[in-house]
């Protein structure tokens, strides 16, 4: 009995025991199926809020970003070019894609910053309206157009703001929720792994489903901070990293250095833009690869396509710049092979040092990006450093910008003569037109306003007045009786590039009535080096006209024999800076020699510009030099004592 009373004891222990594990594991399972379905109403809440809206709101801000930037560049192509053709149609289309991305994110916690961005939006509205007007208006006021783009430009500016300060609240939040979730998952994965395999079977296929859209969600975040064609931190990155450099590094210094390859707008013109964006990729990994050596504070951004910007941090602003400045040629030094071509990369730099050029993100980039361009109109290849008088250099580079779009049609370009004279006998045998700008009374040097024509694209029709001006004073030395003395005119490179140009050239002899065999085109050495087909084809068209074609600065940078052999080419110009050193230098007076003997031996004439000395021009006549250019003779002089000086040397 009392061996029955036990075992019914036990027995009744047993199932109380087995009631309460039950129990407890029914607990258990009813908690892990409960949390695993307020789990998953987390997760689909959370995804639902990541699709339904942030992503949507993320979208929105990008789209309309993108569409003012297409804005403005609409209305600097319009400044730039003057016309109109489509502008209205897609300057409307964009702004209605603008009003329309705004209105996505009139929701109740975004009420102030929609109210801004209306307001900035009203703004910009307002200022390409009184942009198109005056474009429109039959006399334009250049200097009101400026302002009206520096108003749009500004307000711009302040809707990216606006945009990007609502882009970093939407991503925090998005953010946020996507950690909750991980959270909740994590804990739900660790009860489900212990008491119930289906439970984890489901609850891995959510976290799968929730990493698709987390993962999606860190693609636009990293799009947002990276630059598609290097994968380098792009602009938007730099601004937030140099803000909060500056805002930790007080009393600290440092620099930002903006790096662009010169001639980037000829060689896209050239080989075109999948050629281009592949030597910026590859250029990109040359720089990583030597700042890789510099102190973990120096890093490497895209500001923009085709431009990078180095960010550093030194106590002496001006030693950093110059250790990595020192770089720059080791870099460009060894051509970079694409498809088995070689390109030899020069590039400039501009240097802003903060704090003492600007303790704020848009003050340095303007700063550093106005000594980027005063590297640039130097002639490349160099770093410069910021100073203050470059903001004044900016306004009038401006100023003459404006002046030359009017100098075309007030007439105040004239052409100067610079006689060529013949090495055996001293006779007139030719010339070169000089462009010259006769501004407010002055003289104009070439080296203020061509850069800044090259720059705007003004160079194109300020190049064809000069080819049209040329062949009218020769037809008109011709009739006052003046001997069919040669005349060569310059060429600009974007001018050589244009599809019409041999039509042009054949159209002003036709106009004229001027020979062609009268007429030499001096090509530089850089242009002629660039794309060898479409220059050969080019020179074939010119040729058929009957002109006469010569490569000028011969020697400074890009000769090749190659592209003698190759081009139909008569003379050769040996470039000033190698005729004034060569009495002096020894390498210099045997390249001049080498050229000569070169010359003779492809069957080419040669003309030596820069001769200044009785000396020169004995070095240079024994050598066989054909034609001598230079102050030893003349100046370059206006069309009239031009035609004073040859006609004392020359009888009809």
């Amino acid at each position: 009995m009392k061996e029955r009373t036990l075992r019914f004891t036990s027995a009744k222990a047993m199932a109380k025991l087995l009631i309460g594990v039950f129990a407890l594991v029914a607990a258990v399972v009813g908690g892990v199926i409960w949390l695993g379905i307020a789990t998953e109403r987390t997760v689909e809440e959370n995804a639902r809020q990541l699709v339904d809206r942030h992503i949507p709101e993320l979208d929105a801000i990008g789209a309309m970003q993108a569409a003012v930037g297409a804005q403005v560049n609409q209305l600097y192509l319009y400044y730039a070019t003057t016309n109109s053709s489509g502008f209205r149609d897609a300057s409307e289309s964009l702004r209605a894609k603008i009003r329309r991305q705004s209105m996505l994110l009139a929701r109740a916690e975004f009420v102030a910053d929609h109210e801004r961005l209306t307001a900035h939006l009203k703004g910009f509205d307002e200022a390409v309206a009184s942009f198109d007007r005056e474009m429109a208006g039959p006399n334009r006021d250049w200097d009101a157009l400026r302002e009206h783009l520096a108003v749009a430009q500004k307000e711009a500016d302040s809707m990216q703001a606006v945009l990007n300060e609502l882009s970093g609240r939407i991503q925090s939040a998005a953010s946020a929720g996507g950690s909750r979730t991980l959270e909740a998952i994590a804990r739900l994965a660790w009860l489900q792994t212990s008491f119930n395999l289906s439970v984890v079977v489901v609850s891995a296929f959510i976290l799968v489903a929730l990493y698709g859209w987390v993962r999606y969600a860190g693609i636009l975040a990293h799009r947002a901070y990276h630059d598609d064609l290097t994968e380098l931190p792009n602009r938007r990155k730099l601004e937030k990293d140099l803000a909060g450099l500056l805002a930790e590094s007080r009393g600290k210094a440092g620099g930002l250095i903006l790096v662009n390859p010169d001639r980037l707008k000829l060689l896209s013109g050239t080989f075109g833009h999948a050629v281009v964006d592949a030597l910026i990729v590859a250029f990109t990994r040359r720089l990583q690869e030597a700042l890789a050596a510099q102190p973990d504070s120096t890093r490497l951004y895209s500001f923009s396509n085709g431009t990078w910007a180095i960010l550093f941090r030194d106590d002496a602003a001006r030693s950093g710049a110059q250790r990595i400045g020192k770089l720059l040629p080791t870099l460009t030094a060894t051509p970079l092979t694409l498809a088995d071509r070689d390109f030899t990369l020069a590039v400039s730099a501009g240097l802003a040092a903060f704090p003492a050029d600007g303790d704020d993100p848009a003050t340095l980039f303007r700063n550093a990006d106005a000594a980027l361009r005063l590297a640039q109109a130097a002639g490349g290849n160099r770093l410069h450093y910021y100073s203050r008088e470059m903001s004044e250099q900016a306004v009038a580079w401006l100023s003459t910008e404006a002046a030359l779009r009017q100098a075309l049609t007030a007439d105040q370009f004239e052409l100067h003569y610079q006689p060529k004279i013949a090495a055996a006998s001293g006779a007139v045998a030719g010339s070169e037109a000089l462009i010259r700008w006769r501004r407010d009374g002055r003289l104009e040097s070439p080296a203020v306003f061509i850069p800044v024509a090259e720059e705007s694209g003004l160079i194109v029709p300020i190049g064809d007045w000069v080819l049209q001006a040329a062949c009218r004073q020769w037809m008109t030395w011709r009739q006052a009786g003046l001997p069919a003395l040669p005349v060569a005119v310059n060429i600009s490179a974007q001018q050589f590039q244009q599809p019409d140009f041999p039509a042009k050239v054949a159209a002003a002899l036709a106009a004229t009535g001027m020979p062609a065999a009268s007429l030499e085109l001096e090509i530089t050495e850089a242009v002629a080096a660039d794309h060898p087909e479409k220059v050969v084809a080019t020179m074939a068209a010119l040729k058929a006209t009957g002109v006469t074609l010569a490569i000028d600065d011969f020697g400074t940078g890009y000769s090749s024999l190659s592209y003698l052999k190759r081009f139909p080419l008569d003379t050769l110009k040996i470039d000033q800076s190698f005729v004034r050193a060569m009495e002096s230098n020894a390498n210099d007076a045997t390249i001049v020699h080498l050229i000569l003997g070169l010359a003779r031996e492809l069957g080419f004439k040669v003309v030596a510009e820069g001769v200044e000395t009785e000396r020169q021009r004995r070095l240079l006549a024994d050598g066989g030099c054909d034609l001598l250019q230079g102050y030893l003779f003349s100046r370059p002089l206006p069309a009239a004592e031009f035609a004073a000086f040859v006609a004392p040397a020359t009888t009809p």
